[in-house]
């Protein structure tokens, strides 16, 4: 379903890295996958989500770079306790690398 960037800030969220800021085009997800590595670390838990930078150019058939987004689980989450609001440093993701091209227009991947 197509959105625009105020409607995605809103309800997926937003964070800024070295001036650029990063709007996530969906809800950040839990991810279980012991087989994932990061700088040679092993990583069993984590959330993702896409996003996109408002930086970006957009090109002539109306895409912009997309990217993933990979957020670290606190050692002192305690889903029992709190909620996922406070699983991670939300506003300082693990990595962010280039995924794909999305379109504001259509609201689709590719």
């Amino acid at each position: 379903m197509k959105k625009n960037i105020e409607e995605m800030k809103q309800e997926n969220g937003h964070f800024e890295i070295n001036g650029r800021e990063y709007v996530l085009t969906e809800q950040a997800s839990f991810k279980s996958d012991p087989r994932q590595s990061i700088d040679g670390r092993e990583m069993d838990d984590y959330y993702s989500a896409r996003a996109i930078c408002q930086a970006d150019e957009t090109d002539e058939d109306g895409y912009q770079k997309c990217y993933l987004v990979r957020w670290e689980i606190l050692e002192s989450y305690d889903p029992e306790r709190a909620g996922e609001d406070f699983a991670c440093d939300w506003d300082s993701p693990e990595f962010v690398e280039e995924l794909c091209e999305y379109s504001l227009e259509t609201g689709c991947y590719y």
